[in-house]
């Protein structure tokens, strides 16, 4: 009986490790079958920067409720300890619902009219406003875009290796037909270019535009290693991403 349970748990064991690895070669495949098609981009080098990298973060925000902004609330603080100024819009209100006072962040918030037809064209008009809010964001070497629903606690180690000539930095998971960007970083006139793109007046998506800007080899495009987010939290399909 013993030995039966033994077998048993051998099988169970191997089946598992089976599958992870599969799943974990697959993913790998993926991404590399999806470089490969544009062959310039890279993954972010090993070696760290010599210096602090002069990055700015602009998290996007929907205050829906008070349950969406507490956790916005909770992760703007953890981006503010990181050091890097921190940008905020919320689309859904007249007033600064997150009220945190620090010297390197910098809140908007107005009330978005429905102009569009899908999230997208709503987060790129949320940029332009903030943009157009902040001018002095044009003085920062990368500016990153982050979905608020997210604080990554290794993005403070990782900027360390985020090359200097880089005019587009993505996350690592993507999709078939387009490009994940709860967070992406671009220099300013590239991501001016992504907001005002004219693929959102056919409706497509930010997945979409920054999937087409990876492909074309005159930016030089670098892909991070997966981020854990520090909370696991629903998207608007339901599903959890563990790591971007």
């Amino acid at each position: 009986m013993i030995l039966l349970i033994l077998i048993c748990f051998i099988i169970t064991v191997c089946v598992f490790l089976t599958n992870y690895f599969w799943k974990k070669k697959n993913k790998q495949n993926k991404h590399e079958q999806y470089d490969q098609e544009k062959n310039h981009v890279q993954m972010i080098p090993n070696e760290p920067l010599l210096t602090e990298p002069n990055i700015a973060i602009i998290i996007t925000m929907y205050s829906a409720d008070e349950e969406r902004t507490k956790l916005y609330r909770e992760n703007i603080i953890k981006w503010i300890e990181t050091g890097f100024p921190i940008f905020s819009v919320d689309s859904n209100s007249d007033t600064d619902k997150i009220n945190i006072k620090a010297s390197n962040y910098f809140p908007f918030s107005f009330k978005q009219e429905n102009i569009g037809k899908n999230s997208s064209i709503l987060e790129c008009d949320s940029i332009r406003n903030l943009v157009n809010q902040y001018p002095f964001l044009n003085s920062y070497d990368m500016i990153f875009k982050v979905t608020g629903k997210y604080f990554l606690p290794d993005f403070k180690h990782m900027s360390r290796f985020f090359p200097v000539d880089a005019d587009l930095i993505v996350q690592n998971n993507t999709q078939t037909w387009g490009q994940n960007c709860e967070i992406f970083g671009a220099k300013h006139k590239i991501l001016l270019d992504i907001i005002n793109h004219e693929l959102l007046r056919e409706n497509k998506t930010l997945e979409n535009i920054i999937y087409n800007f990876s492909k074309n080899s005159k930016y030089k495009v670098y892909r991070m290693p997966p981020l854990k987010p520090y909370k696991k939290v629903k998207r608007a399909f339901g599903d959890i991403l563990e790591y971007l």
